[in-house]
């Protein structure tokens, strides 16, 4: 599927493709009873499978065999972006979709001519998790490596190695014609008229549609995915897929389903929003690349994608196999993983909604760079450094501590399916009413006057590994926003106890931070009011407006604070209330300030009685008992 922008074509896709490129066989003078015998002896092989999605799928027993395979049985160890289902059960609705699409096509323009081998074999390359393999993984292994350092890789270079050795090893009806289609598609080279005339350019967009983004692999995981999140199931791709027509060589849909496509992106949307990219879900990832990364040198896990036998058995299950093993060089892995088991995560320390001009525009050091070049780990890094020569010795000795490889910066690209385009722009539609209908795109009066004007933006999050520097590492991102000019949220003083902690008198840094096995405390609860995203009717917000909080998607308002941490407050300057300083603000004058006087006084009986008593929101929340459904991983990639 992940993330980021467009789908790739899958051997159920590229298979269902062949059946348009099949003429129908002449006649032979055969008998009925031949014809008979014959029928029944195809669909012996024939086989069903129920799916929660598109309740029973037939495959032809020449399909069969492409799915009984070691390269296609691999998917169903390979978990599906953030919802708990798989790339094999993912891979069968697809094919189902495409061979639906075709069968569409067919009966409404029987002189088409396309094949249907080419919808299942577009996830045989994925990795381990995914979009996290080939966006996460493997940029940063292949960096490592000095004879891999110009290398780059994508899971379309793996479909086509498991494709090869499926042909190759395998016992599949495929010609070698087919062969150079099903690889065209894969990597959906659209311009490539050697393989398919421009006539049919239009088998481009079945599978993996780069022209507007909608074709049977995003149809069906964005059916299924809203399905395992939501429980309910969406039958907008019957919808369209049943009044698709083929016209000026492209897919066009019937203009009466305007509203239908706008709702598919408009879902891709919330879906990437809401479950692809929590907060959660990337935290995980980032946890499952360290674990990886640091088990590489043992396990040569890089390897294995250009080795088709041993990526042939390279599945989820790398987890388990780092698990159980006595080697003392996973020793660091194993750690990593074991937080993973005990929800001890990475620690999400602060985020901003940003525009996406700010991360694609050069506008800063004389329009050399972007606001994404801007914001790094050393650049934190070293706003925390300032921070040193606090006149408390604790905070000096923590800052001292700080290395790089305590922080994450993440840049998390968030839109409709064509980036800043207004992907409808994008879709052609044509009226059933008229004889000869014209393909043409569809304008807001055809849908609604209340269409947003922005159709993407960037999530900008801060994580640590190690909690207990959260304190400096959010003083020293809010100061390096501060420094650029980007606007950021007003801690509330509901929030204060994320940086600034009472522990028998004291006003510490992150004195809750956690060691390894032990729960991270939560992150501050979004507040609603200053959340923006592109959604229907929003307008052109103003920059303000994009700030948010950490994202937890709570709708509850920051707890009050407690009556120590009122006390704590009004000894803190209004500037340092907001906890929002800037660059020439040292955290130790806001740690130093009422310091000793607290420390003079003993804590109060209801001190006491705030100390013992939970914290509210430290059960699980709505958005946390239903994210159990999710698997540990989210999108990135993506798609």
């Amino acid at each position: 599927m992940r993330l980021g922008g467009l789908q790739t074509p899958s051997l159920a896709g590229i298979a269902s493709l062949s059946r348009l490129t099949t003429s129908h066989p002449p006649r032979t003078g055969k008998t009925m009873t031949e014809y008979s015998e014959e029928f029944a002896h195809a669909r012996s092989g024939e086989r069903r499978i129920k799916d929660p999605i598109h309740d029973y799928i037939p495959i032809s027993p020449r399909l069969v065999k492409f799915i009984d395979t070691p390269q296609f049985q691999r998917l169903r160890y390979i978990k599906q972006l953030g919802a708990a289902h798989n790339r094999f059960e993912h891979s069968l609705g697809v094919m189902h979709l495409c061979g639906r699409l075709i069968d569409t096509l067919r009966t409404n323009q029987p002189r088409l001519g396309i094949t249907e081998k080419t919808s299942l074999c577009h996830d045989l390359g994925h990795g381990p998790f995914s979009h996290v393999w080939d966006s996460h993984y493997m940029p940063r292994a292949l960096a490592r490596r000095s004879d891999l350092a110009n290398r780059k890789w994508e899971h379309e270079e793996g479909s086509e190695l498991m494709f090869d050795a499926l042909v190759k090893n395998d016992d599949v009806d495929i010609s070698e014609e087919e062969v150079v289609i099903v690889k065209a598609l894969i990597r959906g080279e659209k311009d490539r008229q050697d393989v398919l005339p421009k006539r049919k350019a239009f088998m481009f967009e079945i599978v993996a549609n780069k022209t507007n983004g909608i074709d049977v692999d995003r149809l069906d995981y964005i059916a299924r995915d809203n399905w395992a999140v939501e429980g309910k199931a969406d039958t907008t791709a019957l919808r369209l897929i049943d009044n698709a027509r083929v016209l000026g060589g492209h897919i066009c849909f019937h203009i009466k389903d305007v509203n239908q496509v706008y709702s598919l992106f408009h879902t891709r949307f919330n879906l990437f929003k809401r479950i692809y990219l929590h907060k959660t879900s990337v935290s995980i990832e980032y946890m499952i690349v360290d674990a990886l990364l640091a088990a590489d040198d043992v396990l040569k896990i890089t390897d294995r994608v250009f080795d088709a036998k041993r990526y042939t058995y390279f599945t989820d299950d790398i987890i388990m196999q780092i698990m159980e093993s006595d080697h003392p060089g996973l020793a660091k892995s194993q750690e990593i993983l074991g937080r993973l088991q005990r929800r001890n995560l990475y620690r999400l320390v602060d985020s901003v909604c940003l525009n996406w001009a700010l991360t694609t525009e050069k506008t800063y050091e004389k329009d050399t760079k972007t606001f994404k070049d801007m914001v790094t780990t050393s650049k934190i890094l070293c706003h925390a450094k300032e921070y040193s020569t606090a006149p408390d010795p604790d905070t000096a000795a923590l800052v001292a501590e700080l290395e790089e490889e305590h922080v994450i910066v993440d840049f998390s690209p968030v839109h409709w399916g064509m980036k800043a385009k207004n992907p409808i722009n994008e879709v052609l539609f044509y009226n059933g009413k008229h004889a000869k209908p014209e393909p043409r795109p569809a304008g807001k009066e055809d849908i609604t006057q209340l269409l947003p004007e922005i159709f993407a933006e960037v999530h900008l999050r801060v994580y640590t590994r190690e909690s207990r520097f959260f304190g400096i590492i959010q003083h020293a991102f809010r100061a390096l926003l501060s420094e650029l000019g980007q606007p950021i949220h007003a801690l509330s003083p509901g929030e204060v106890q994320e940086d600034l902690h009472l522990a028998d008198g004291s006003l510490i840094i992150a004195e809750n931070a956690n060691a390894v096995g032990r729960s991270a405390p939560s992150t501050p609860r979004q507040m609603v009011s200053k959340l923006h995203t592109a959604s229907p009717g929003s307008g052109v917000p103003r920059g303000s407006d994009f700030m948010t909080v950490p994202m937890n998607h709570d709708s509850h308002p920051p707890a009050s604070p407690t009556p120590s941490q009122k006390r704590a407050i009004s000894f803190l300057s209004p500037l340092d209330r907001q906890l929002s300083p800037s660059p020439s603000a040292k955290i130790g004058d806001v740690l130093g300030r009422g310091t000793k006087r607290l420390r003079d006084e003993a804590p109060s009986e209801q001190d006491t009685a705030d100390a013992g008593s939970p914290r509210r929101g430290s059960g699980p929340s709505s958005s946390a008992r239903k994210s159990a459904r999710l698997s540990t991983t989210g999108a990135a990639g993506w798609d």
